[in-house]
């Protein structure tokens, strides 16, 4: 599994700020390629692998149906994931039991960890009244997070 960033101006090679021949679409106003190297989002990329280091990975597939708050990936019983832009509340409704209990919500632009716990049987709703991006991770296998709720930089 991989991830890839996107911001504006970077996969154009736009060399400068001011270098012609570019829709404006496609572009991040005043910066060129290096520029677009140093925005905040660039940096989160990286923590991808970091978050997900340890977790069982290679069996994930898309998953519509378990959440009702956003898509996830899901290899059922071992790991559901999945990503909210803008938090929120997380409605799990998983009547086949593809979705392990043990969860932790995580920060995704830090890696800390905001709330653990189990789910019940069959799902449940995981309250979070942040309007932050978050990371949910059910999963047997504990994620490689650490006491002071960052991960393990090891």
């Amino acid at each position: 599994m991989g991830v890839a960033y996107g911001a504006g101006s970077l996969w154009q090679w736009r060399i400068r700020a001011d270098e012609p021949g570019f829709h404006r679409y496609f572009l991040a106003e005043g910066a060129g390629w290096q520029d677009a190297l140093d925005f905040e989002g660039s940096r989160y990329v990286g923590l991808v692998g970091q978050i997900l280091a340890g977790l069982p990975t290679a069996n994930l597939q898309p998953s519509w149906d378990l959440c009702l708050t956003t898509r996830g990936l899901v290899d059922p019983g071992v790991l559901f994931l999945g990503y909210a832009e803008h938090g929120g509340r997380w409605d799990i409704r998983d009547a086949e039991g593809h979705v392990p209990a043990p969860y932790w919500l995580l920060d995704p632009r830090t890696g800390s960890v905001v709330a653990r716990g189990r789910l019940e049987p069959g799902g449940g709703v995981i309250e979070d009244d942040s309007a932050e991006p978050r990371v949910l991770i059910c999963c047997e296998t504990a994620p490689q997070i650490t006491a002071d709720g960052g991960w393990s930089r090891g």
